[in-house]
C-alpha cells in the first residue's frame, strides 16, 4: 500500500534515482521492507495482536531478497517468515528490533546493532529445509550485492 501511495506521486522514481547516485537510503519497520525485492509484512491486519497474519509483499527491489524486520518481538512473525524461505523463495534477511544492515557497495553487507543482543539472520533455502546464519554487530554477511542498476 505504502508503494501505490509512493507510485502515484512520483517518488519512486526519486528513491531510484537518489540510490543510482550513491545516496544513503535507511527505513525500519516497513521503511526496511521497502528496499527489498519482497518482504513479511502485517499491514492489512487489525491492532488484535492474537489475529495478525502476515503475507509477502512486494517492494522497490533495490536490495536483494525478502526482508523481515521485528524478527525477536514477534514469535509468529519468525514462523511465517521461516515458511516464506522454506517454500522455495530466495534468500532471506531478518532483523531483530535494534538491528540493521547496512549496505555499501562494493563492500558486503555489514551488521550494525543499537541494542544489546539484537541480531541479524539470514535465511537460506535448501533442498531439504532452510539454513539460518546469525550475525552480530561489526560483522560481515555473505549475501548477493544489490545492484545500482536496478
Amino acid at each position: 500500500m505504502m508503494l501505490q501511495q509512493w507510485n502515484a506521486y512520483g517518488v519512486l522514481d526519486l528513491l531510484k534515482q537518489a540510490w543510482k547516485r550513491g545516496i544513503i537510503m535507511s527505513g525500519l519497520s516497513a521503511g526496511g521492507i521497502c528496499w527489498y525485492e519482497s518482504g513479511l509484512c502485517d499491514y492489512d491486519n487489525n491492532v488484535d495482536t492474537k489475529t495478525i497474519t502476515y503475507s509477502e509483499v512486494y517492494e522497490l527491489g533495490i536490495q536483494t531478497g525478502i526482508f523481515c524486520s521485528h524478527l525477536d518481538s514477534e514469535c509468529r512473525r519468525y514462523r511465517s517468515f521461516l515458511k516464506l524461505i522454506a517454500s522455495g523463495k530466495k534468500v532471506g534477511i531478518a532483523c531483530d528490533d535494534g538491528a540493521a544492515v547496512w549496505n555499501q557497495e562494493g563492500s558486503l553487507p555489514m551488521v550494525k546493532c543499537a541494542k544489546p543482543g539484537a541480531e541479524v539472520h539470514v535465511f537460506r533455502p535448501m533442498v531439504n529445509g532452510v539454513s539460518i546464519e546469525v550475525y552480530n554487530d561489526g560483522d560481515e554477511i555473505l549475501i548477493p550485492e544489490p545492484s545500482r542498476n536496478r
